[in-house]
This record gives C-alpha cells, sequence and structure tokens, in this order.
C-alpha cells in the first residue's frame, strides 16, 4: 500500500454484529495500530472531529464542502476528511466522501476497506463485501483486510468462505484474539467444536499475555461448552463465565451463562440469584426468564416459575416485533 497524506497514527474501527454462538460480543472500537500515517494531515481535520464529536453535524458539513470546494480534488483529501466522518459514526457522509476518494484514486485498500465498513452499518451487505474483497486484493499483505473480509462472510453466514481469511489475518499476525475468536465462532458455525475451542483458548491466552481486562473470550468458550450436556463441561463453562464476571461484573450475559451453567450443574439457588442479576441488567432480555421458570420448577417456586414464563412470553413476543 503507498502512502496515504493523513495524519492518522490509529484508526478506530467500528468491530460491529459480529455473531458468536448467539451473542454479539464483538461491538466495541478497536485501535488499529500503524495503518497509515503521514506528517502532514489535513488542516481541517481537527477542527472537523471537534465539531462532529459536539455534535454540530450542520457546521460540520459546511466547513467540509468549502474545503473541498476550495481545493483541487484529491483522492487523499476526499479519504481524510470521509475518514472523521467514519470515526464519528456519519456512515451515510464516510461513504460519500470514500467514493470520491476511490474515483480518484482506485488502487486505495483504505478506502475500500472504510467504505466496506460504512456499508455495512448502512445494511449494504452486498457492497460491503465486495468493497473489503477489493481491499484485499489491492493489499493482500494487510492483516486487517484479510480480517474484515472474513469478518464480513462471518456476518452473512457464509461460515466456509470465512475461513482462509481469517487463517491468511492470523498468519499474517497471530497475536491477535479478535482472529482467534472470530475463526472460533466460524468453526463452531461449521460443526467443528474441538478446533474452535482451540482458537477460543487461545484469544484467552493472548488476552491474558497482553493483561487485558477483555472479558469477551471467556464468554465465547462458556457459550461452546454449554452447548452439549456433560456435567463437566457445564462445570468448565462456569469457570469461564465467573472469570468473565470478574473482569466485567456489569456484563448481563455473563451473569447469564453463569446461570444457565449452574442450572446444568442442579445448583438451583445459585443459578437462580446469577439468572436474577442477568435480568436485572439486561431487562430486555427474554433468555434469563426462560431458564429462570425452569429453576423455580425445580425449587418447588409454582408462582414464580409462572410469572417468569409469562414474563418469557412478553418479551420475546415484544423482541420479535421490534425492528
Amino acid at each position: 500500500m503507498g502512502q496515504v497524506p493523513c495524519s492518522i497514527i490509529w484508526l478506530c474501527i467500528r468491530v460491529a454484529g459480529i455473531t458468536v454462538l448467539g451473542s454479539q460480543h464483538l461491538c466495541a472500537l478497536v485501535l488499529l495500530p500503524g495503518l497509515y500515517a503521514m506528517a502532514q494531515p489535513e488542516p481541517i481535520t481537527s477542527q472537523l472531529a471537534n465539531l462532529l464529536t459536539t455534535g454540530k453535524l450542520a457546521e460540520a458539513d459546511l466547513i467540509s464542502k468549502r474545503y473541498l470546494s476550495e481545493r483541487p480534488a484529491s483522492s487523499e483529501t476526499f479519504l481524510e476528511i470521509g475518514r472523521v466522518y467514519f470515526e464519528h459514526n456519519q456512515w451515510e457522509r464516510a461513504a460519500n466522501l470514500l467514493r470520491e476518494s476511490i474515483k480518484l484514486k482506485n488502487q486505495n485498500d483504505v478506502a475500500h476497506l472504510l467504505l466496506g465498513l460504512s456499508l455495512g452499518e448502512l445494511k449494504q451487505a452486498e457492497e460491503s463485501e465486495r468493497e473489503l474483497l477489493v481491499a484485499v486484493q489491492q493489499n493482500p499483505r494487510s492483516e486487517l483486510n484479510w480480517y474484515f473480509a472474513g469478518w464480513r462472510l462471518l456476518q452473512r453466514s457464509k461460515y466456509e468462505a470465512s475461513l482462509p481469511y481469517f487463517y491468511k489475518a492470523l498468519e499474517l499476525n497471530s497475536k491477535n484474539p479478535n482472529t482467534c475468536r472470530a475463526l472460533g465462532s466460524a468453526l463452531s458455525r461449521t460443526g467443528s467444536y474441538g478446533l474452535a475451542e482451540n482458537y477460543y483458548k487461545k484469544a484467552i491466552e493472548l488476552v491474558e499475555q497482553e493483561g487485558s481486562q477483555t472479558f469477551e473470550p471467556y464468554l465465547d468458550l462458556s457459550y461452546l461448552l454449554l452447548l452439549g450436556n456433560q456435567q463437566e463441561s457445564a462445570g468448565q463453562a462456569l469457570d469461564y463465565a465467573r472469570k468473565a464476571v470478574t473482569l466485567n461484573p456489569q456484563s448481563a450475559d455473563a451473569h447469564y451463562l453463569c446461570g444457565k451453567a449452574l442450572l446444568k450443574l442442579e445448583r438451583y439457588p445459585e443459578a437462580r440469584n446469577e439468572l436474577v442479576s442477568a435480568a436485572q441488567l439486561k431487562p430486555e432480555d427474554a433468555r434469563p426468564h426462560f431458564l429462570l421458570a425452569q429453576v423455580y420448577d425445580r425449587l418447588g417456586e409454582t408462582q414464580q416459575a409462572r410469572a417468569a414464563r409469562q414474563t418469557f412470553a412478553r418479551l420475546s413476543k415484544k423482541n420479535a416485533t421490534t425492528p
């Protein structure tokens, strides 16, 4: 990839919506170091970022349009301004600016990458996939291009197709826990549970080596282990879920998984406590109430079981009709 006259050292990319065994765990901002860096930033960059941060969108649009109209058309300038809109979740504006950058210079894998991710947020799945694959073709040495192309395929339920992209990303950077997690997710969807478990464990190993407080890999592995009915697996799942609770006590999913594991282990009072916590932390989630009904049945608490089933039915109906 050639140098791009932009000032980025760290690029924030929203990794949104990867479904890992029924729960979304990769909705987060991930810092991607050294994607590209140049000595001469566009003069408008800081001002535009400040306006977008404070919600002054109309003013930001006004100064960016004026800035672009006063200068010769430049692929790099459109990319830099598009990047600022991208970082502030202004997906449609970012996409329009990135398209202009590509029109002026098609051989521009960073622009294709950001455009593909913006289009994904705009629910334009096919075009998003196409742009991310172009980024790979233009710069096959970029781990990020391979990773996000695989990520898009995974989101579109193309599990087998996503695997070569994740394997290549891991070959280029074996220390990225997100790639290991994505591989685990894709492999579990193809029924390769043993391999998936290995990659989830590798992700945990990497975040622990970093001293990171990231808790999601523990949830991934707990979900996977709870797919079976073995007591031993449930015990292991409980250990991983409790580690996630330790790292993030406000995680409803972590408490839910603790409750589910404890239910399988027939430790009903403890299961009830964890599931009640999960329901309180995420009131719109129907799943804890489904399990709470089973727990209350086993505890002989008939009225509570009936109430939990009613809550489950109400929330399930509400969630089914919510866009």
